[in-house]
C-alpha cells in the first residue's frame, strides 16, 4: 500500500486528540538520523488482526531492515494476547457449557 492510499488510511486513523506536531518531530528526527530509519506504527494500521492509530504513542524510530522484517504482521505482545484470548474464549464457554 502507498501514495494517496497511504494518506487517507494515516489520515483515517489519526485520532481528534492526536497532536500533529508530536507526530511530525518524530518524522523529522527519523530523517536526522540517516536515510536507514524510518517511523513504523508499533500495532500496524492495516493488518488481519488489528488496526493501530496513527498517533505518537503508536510510533517508533526503527531501521529500515527491521521495518521490513515486521511488515505489518507483528507487534509487541502479539502472540501472548492471542493466547489469552483464546484461553478467556475456552474458558467462557466451559461455564456456558456447565449451565
Amino acid at each position: 500500500m502507498r501514495g494517496l492510499e497511504r494518506y487517507y488510511l494515516k489520515k483515517q486513523r489519526t485520532p481528534k486528540w492526536a497532536l500533529q506536531s508530536d507526530i511530525n518531530k518524530l518524522y523529522k528526527l527519523s530523517k536526522k538520523m540517516g536515510s536507514n530509519y524510518q517511523v513504523d506504527h508499533i500495532i500496524p494500521l492495516a493488518s488481519p488482526f488489528v488496526c493501530g492509530l496513527h498517533c505518537p504513542d503508536n510510533l517508533e524510530i526503527i531501521t529500515e531492515i527491521q521495518n521490513i522484517k515486521k511488515s505489518n504482521s507483528y507487534w509487541p505482545d502479539m502472540w501472548h494476547c492471542q493466547q489469552e484470548l483464546e484461553l478467556e474464549y475456552i474458558h467462557s464457554h466451559q461455564l456456558s457449557l456447565n449451565i
